[in-house]
């Protein structure tokens, strides 16, 4: 059985391979993307955040298990400020494509981890005014507890 950290740290170093992020690019996302934007550092865009947004318990038709934990996390990726003259469409696009390709159908190497699902990705609309494109990507797993 994995923990929710393992888990999450082995999305993170998916998510880095593909898209050649480093640390201050993908990590755990804690707060919102505001607090996220207008934090004292400038931010390193693109970003992607990992948070644990759900964990759901059913029973398990097996002896050797207690029961089945379904996961879901949701992947918060800050792709561009399109105020910028090098802004593009394509390359979030790009960017999304990278981490679903690597992500989507991935046990993550970890014993018990069932594939990943992506359930869907969709476009954080009414962050727009802020001047970046943020796409929120959920995505499931489970394993027996």
């Amino acid at each position: 059985m994995a923990t929710f950290k393992q888990i999450s740290d082995a999305i993170i170093t998916q998510i880095a391979a593909a898209t050649g992020f480093n640390t201050t690019r993908v990590g755990i996302f804690k707060g919102s993307v505001i607090d996220f934007l207008d934090g004292a550092e400038t931010p390193n865009l693109p970003f992607c955040g990992v948070t644990l947004i759900s964990a759901d318990y059913g029973e398990y038709l097996s002896d050797n298990a207690g029961c089945r934990e379904d996961l879901t996390f949701r992947l918060t990726v800050i792709a561009e400020d399109f105020r910028g003259q090098g802004y593009s469409t394509e390359d979030n696009y790009t960017l999304l494509e990278a981490i679903r390709g690597t992500l989507l159908g991935d046990s993550l190497s970890l014993a018990g981890v069932n594939p990943l699902r992506i359930e869907r990705i969709a476009e954080e609309a009414d962050i727009a005014d802020h001047g970046v494109t943020v796409y929120n990507m959920d995505i499931s797993t489970f394993q027996a507890r």
